[in-house]
């Protein structure tokens, strides 16, 4: 899994982005969590601004990450 900790480029709110699976998960087979499926948006939860992974550009909304197992 991934932490992503994240500026909102539209009114600058500092939070976290989850995404992907922990290894405990993957051998548990427990299916992924719809909100972690990095083809799932991501909403700032201060003006609600959206915000995907996979959007160009997003890692330049990156503080830092941490892969997390």
């Amino acid at each position: 899994m991934i932490r992503y900790y994240v500026v909102c480029p539209k009114c600058g709110h500092k939070f976290t982005i989850l995404k992907g699976m922990t290894i405990m998960e993957l051998v548990s087979q427990k299916p992924l969590p719809k909100s972690r499926d990095e083809e799932e948006p991501d909403y700032c939860p201060k003006c609600n601004h959206k915000m995907s992974v996979l959007d160009p550009g997003f890692n330049d909304n990156v503080e830092k990450f941490a892969l997390i197992d």
